[in-house]
């Protein structure tokens, strides 16, 4: 299977516990090209919701950026990684300057700076 970063994607992620992403739900693949074109059987993504809770580092990208019917918003703070047969179909992929805007907070929110 081909996955990209930059990619968004609707995913299966199950039932969670409260407070994390869970249910199908789109995606952004933020793991490196390198690694999701190899023989791992996982990707990194950060979740996303059409909730706007308006929490500090969520990055909002518009239905025209991502394929998805509704503004959604990402969440690095939800990031995980995921066995590929959990990802359910590709809807479209960010642009480059969305896509930096989320590596940055993401990086940010684990302290990598």
């Amino acid at each position: 299977m081909n996955v990209w970063r930059g990619e968004v994607w609707l995913v299966d992620l199950g039932e969670g516990p409260p407070g994390v992403a869970a249910y199908p739900r789109p995606v952004v693949i933020v793991s490196r090209d390198s690694f999701n074109s190899g023989r791992a059987p996982t990707v990194t993504v950060v979740p996303g919701t059409s909730t706007d809770r308006r929490i500090p580092g969520h990055v909002a990208a518009e239905p025209s950026e991502t394929g998805l019917p509704k503004r959604t918003v990402f969440q690095p703070e939800q990031v995980a990684t995921i066995g590929k047969e959990q990802l359910i179909r590709r809807v479209g992929a960010l642009g480059h300057a969305r896509m930096a805007e989320l590596s940055a907070r993401l990086a940010s929110y684990l302290d990598l700076e």
